[in-house]
């Protein structure tokens, strides 16, 4: 976005916007992308990654270290919030709002509709407003998961561009994406989100193992998801690039950048040569400090 002169915004944890129905900038001409994952194995990488030890006390205590002995057991995230069952929180305005810093199962069909939250409640006789705010989660009332799918579906065909993780692998599908944005380096990391490469080595340290009946489990918790990642995973190209039988192309096919499409601002304009050298960078490994707790305590046996 900085090196075409372009404003960038970022959903990350609330629900999905919906292109066209955007308050915050008066519906601004926008172009929407949205990334898909495997649902399964999002589940699961999200549970090592949050799920398993807590990252506050990972990061930040250094007496803290990740053993099979204070790790979550894979066999409760099978809730809408991970291992407990909201995914809503009340905000002070009393409305609910969808989060998914910490979510299980068809956390894609509910990001992407919005509508899993009015569908929750709070317990009887608690009063939450904006001068008494308790922090009670809400409780599970009945959801129409097929209809929440139904809006995802319709959503997310109205984004500019999915992008599916899985497919990064693939080094014409990565040529595709980049002559699409016409930033190259897409596969080239430097940035690394929160806890991330610290989880990573504790996971390392303390390989998670999956049951069979856990991985079964998951699979069929995440079926809406599962189909609405191949409906749109599968509506246009095979894994190898190639044309699907009334699809719309391969990757060739995909249309390339074109400035004259957009309206930019010379003034928030950096060159991507200059923001990769001068942008602000963070650790892709775990820090010296912070691997000094597994060697000092290394030899206790508790790692």
């Amino acid at each position: 976005a900085k090196h075409h002169g372009l404003e960038y915004e970022a959903e990350e944890f609330t629900m999905a916007e919906d292109p066209g129905h955007n308050s915050y900038n008066n519906n601004t001409p926008t172009l929407y992308v949205a990334n898909l994952r495997e649902p399964v194995s999002r589940s699961i990488s999200h549970f090592k990654y949050e799920g398993r030890w807590d990252c506050e006390s990972l990061l930040y205590n250094t007496s803290y270290l990740p053993t099979t002995q204070n790790a979550a057991s894979i066999t409760t995230w099978n809730q809408h919030y991970g291992h407990i069952p909201a995914a809503c929180r009340m905000e002070r305005n009393g409305a609910y709002k969808f989060k998914m810093d910490k979510c299980a199962v068809n956390c894609y069909t509910q990001w992407y509709s919005g509508l899993s939250c009015p569908w929750w409640e709070m317990p009887p006789g608690v009063n939450v407003t904006a001068e008494n705010f308790t922090g009670y989660r809400p409780i599970r009332k009945q959801m129409a998961t097929e209809r929440m799918y139904e809006v995802a579906i319709s959503k997310l065909r109205r984004y500019n561009f999915v992008i599916v993780t899985e497919r990064l692998r693939n080094p014409m599908y990565v040529e595709a994406i980049e002559r699409y944005f016409g930033v190259p380096g897409l596969n080239e990391r430097k940035l690394s989100p929160w806890c991330e490469v610290e989880s990573h080595y504790a996971n390392e340290v303390v390989p998670l193992v999956v049951p069979k009946e856990t991985l079964a489990n998951l699979t069929a918790l995440n079926e809406v998801d599962v189909r609405l990642y191949h409906e749109m995973k599968d509506c246009l190209v095979d894994d190898d690039g190639t044309l699907v039988e009334g699809g719309g192309g391969g990757y060739a096919n995909f249309p390339a950048w074109d400035a004259s499409r957009f309206e930019r601002n010379e003034s928030i304009q950096v060159d991507y040569t200059t923001f990769e050298r001068t942008g602000k960078q963070t650790y892709l490994k775990p820090q010296k400090w912070w691997l000094e707790k597994f060697k000092t305590n290394a030899s206790d046996g508790n790692v």
